[in-house]
């Protein structure tokens, strides 16, 4: 089971879009998700699955960008850790962006959003927050989309269309 972060956990979210030519442009995010993750025994893996916001909370629309025009680079790392013993291991495996979609309560209609996913494992320890920074390009036009459920919007567990 996944481990899903509404957009209120999520702490320190900023973002910066840089204009290129003609509808390209540069999308920096950057933010860190805050959950519980603690074992005590043997080796569990999970996946932590969040919204990207803006700094003010908002999502991006990429409804209006076709398929296979969005470009991905993702570091995501352990933030805040707590080792149980001498012989804990506390990894993120790997992490990756992709568009999800979800519903506009009020207008019915459905938009495209970042969401990050990544999969993370230990042992002995815990985890409370997994920092990341993301750099999308953009062949085409996103908007920014304000939603009706704001911080508690939480991802859908099932995934989305993976950018690569």
């Amino acid at each position: 089971m996944a481990i899903l972060v509404p957009i209120k956990g999520i702490v320190g979210h900023r973002d910066l879009e840089v204009h290129c030519a003609g509808e390209e442009s540069l999308q920096i995010y950057s933010g860190t998700a805050t959950f519980e993750f603690t074992v005590k025994g043997s080796v569990k893996k999970e996946e932590v699955v969040c919204f990207l916001p803006t700094r003010n909370g908002a999502l991006r629309s990429f409804n209006k960008v076709q398929a296979g025009y969005l470009n991905a680079t993702v570091i995501a790392a352990m933030d805040s850790v707590q080792a149980l013993d001498k012989g804990a291991v506390l990894a993120v495996d790997t992490a990756g962006v992709e568009l999800q979609n979800i519903a506009d309560p009020v207008t019915g209609t459905t938009s495209r959003v970042l969401a990050l996913r990544a999969h993370i494992a230990a042992h002995a320890g815990g985890v409370k927050r997994l920092a990341y920074h993301v750099t999308i390009h953009a062949n085409g036009v996103s908007e920014e989309k304000l939603f009706p459920a704001g911080p508690a919007l939480t991802p859908n567990a099932a995934g989305g269309d993976p950018i690569m």
